[in-house]
């Protein structure tokens, strides 16, 4: 779905103040992104316009977080693409590496893998990634468990289930604790870098 017109009107309107804000409105006439995303995209936009304002340690983790976003959307721009940097937290070494060829090869970089829920946190919370693929069935802390523990710290994360059970009650359950998509495996490589692409 395309950006909201006030959205696109606002984004004009500030492009005229500020160099890094005209970067902003190209990427916006050149990247497919949500109406979510063009609205997170325009509030970041806002504090990164003041940064050099605003003392750093005075500022929130969510707030530091989404500076660190859009510097990186910037920097993806400016290199010719708008590329992933993404966590894969899978138990089975076999379903990482061949995630990690899909991934890779579509020109995302992954960043981290875990092995456990408690993997997964830790690594997000170190690497804060811009997507993370999750599996169910892990020890010690499951998938499920795993996403509300992250989405409790940070409210923004996008995180893809991918699983072999695909019953509805579970499913429901993983959306309902803070996922954005839920593939199932075997994984099918166009699905995953479209539920990236759309995750973005």
């Amino acid at each position: 779905m395309p950006c909201s017109p006030i959205v696109m009107l606002l984004a004009s309107q500030i492009a005229f103040a500020n160099p890094t804000t005209s970067l902003i409105w190209k990427i916006k006439q050149t990247n497919p992104v949500s109406s979510r995303t063009g609205i997170r995209l325009f509030y970041y936009l806002f504090i990164y316009t003041f940064y050099d304002q605003i003392i750093a340690t005075f500022l929130p983790i969510s707030v530091m977080v989404k500076v660190d976003y859009l510097l990186r959307i910037t920097n993806r721009f400016e290199t010719g693409g708008f590329m992933a940097r993404i966590l894969i937290a899978d138990d089975s070494l076999v379903v990482r590496d061949y995630m990690k060829i899909i991934l890779e090869r579509a020109g995302h970089q992954v960043i981290a893998e875990a092995t456990n829920g408690l993997d997964a946190y830790q690594k997000y919370t170190d690497h804060l990634p811009d997507v993370v693929t999750m599996d169910i069935n892990m020890p010690g802390m499951n998938g499920i468990d795993t996403v509300k523990k992250i989405i409790g710290t940070f409210p923004d994360a996008n995180i893809i289930m991918v699983s072999t059970n695909g019953l509805k009650p579970l499913v429901f359950e993983a959306i309902n604790a803070g996922a954005r998509h839920y593939i199932l495996k075997p994984i099918d490589e166009e699905r995953l870098l479209a539920s990236i692409t759309n995750s973005l």
